[in-house]
């Protein structure tokens, strides 16, 4: 990856005509609209061509599974599933990464942000994630068993509701870590610097 600069880039020289005609895939723009949200894979290339010239928020996400004792995570070193949904309900780092490495040498920190917001309640299912409901409620089946159904209409419904959700919850909560960032850090917060 090109990582010489505030970018990542996929250029030429690193997927070129050879490697598509290998591996029989193409690299195609996938432009990402003014309010619109990208979930992105660490193993799955990405990149941008440049600055957009606007503000944009980056949240990288990392995906790991719980093993079949129902305790622990695929990747034991990361901590118990418990332990890592308490650190995400109380707005913390978790103890390791999602590799399993210790946050102290990853810039984690070891205490909770003063301009840390939550945004909670978009879906059962995003709650899950969150830790804050389990997995096997009955909200959270009623989802998953929609979500999977031939129902597309109903699917499709589901799915622009949590968008508009997020959506209106990402833009409060950007505002409110704003001022709370002002707040606690006076003139070094980071949106003084256009972050």
């Amino acid at each position: 990856m090109a990582t010489d600069g505030y970018t990542h880039s996929i250029t030429p020289e690193m997927f070129n005509k050879a490697d598509s005609k290998k591996s029989g895939l193409k690299w195609e723009d996938q432009p990402c609209s003014a309010g619109s949200v990208r979930i992105f894979m660490p193993h799955i290339s990405r990149g941008n061509k440049g600055s957009s010239g606007e503000e944009r928020i980056a949240v990288p996400t990392y995906h790991t599974a719980v093993s079949k004792d129902g305790v622990n995570l695929n990747i034991r070193e990361c901590g118990t599933k418990d332990e890592v949904a308490a650190a995400l309900r109380d707005q913390r780092s978790p103890n390791a990464t999602p590799s399993g490495l210790e946050n102290d040498k990853h810039e984690g920190l070891s205490f909770r942000h003063p301009a840390t917001v939550g945004i909670r309640g978009i879906s059962s299912t995003s709650d899950a994630l969150m830790g804050l409901r389990s997995w096997d409620s009955v909200e959270v089946l009623e989802e998953r068993d929609l979500l999977f159904s031939q129902d597309l209409p109903q699917v499709r419904e589901m799915i622009e509701f949590c968008r508009n959700s997020s959506l209106a919850q990402v833009k409060r909560a950007h505002e409110r870590m704003r001022e709370a960032e002002i707040a606690a850090f006076g003139p070094m917060y980071r949106f003084l610097f256009g972050m």
